[in-house]
């Protein structure tokens, strides 16, 4: 520390360069919360009528499916670091 009070010109980098950091640590933070966000919502599929279920095995936490993402491949939602069961899966109404 006494090295820092004697010689003001070491000061003074140690200021620039902790300033510098600081100013591009922000406007990474500003370009970052300046993105565009997308108007679109992901398109999803309405899956209420088929009254989906699941329930984790490791702490018995349920969870019922109202909507998904329209995909072809739907995976078993995940709880506890664990795929969910199907506890009920009623068939739609014809």
């Amino acid at each position: 520390m006494q090295l820092l009070a004697e010689n003001t010109w070491l000061l003074v980098l140690v200021g620039i360069g902790v300033g510098y950091v600081v100013w591009r640590f922000g406007f990474a933070t500003l370009r970052m919360l300046s993105s565009v966000q997308s108007d679109e919502a992901p398109a999803t599929e309405d899956v209420e009528v088929y009254d989906l279920r699941y329930e984790c095995v490791v702490c018995g936490a349920q969870v019922r499916l109202t909507r998904v993402g329209a995909t072809d491949d739907f995976d078993a939602p995940r709880h506890c670091h664990d795929d969910m069961t199907l506890v009920v899966g009623a068939t739609a109404p014809h």
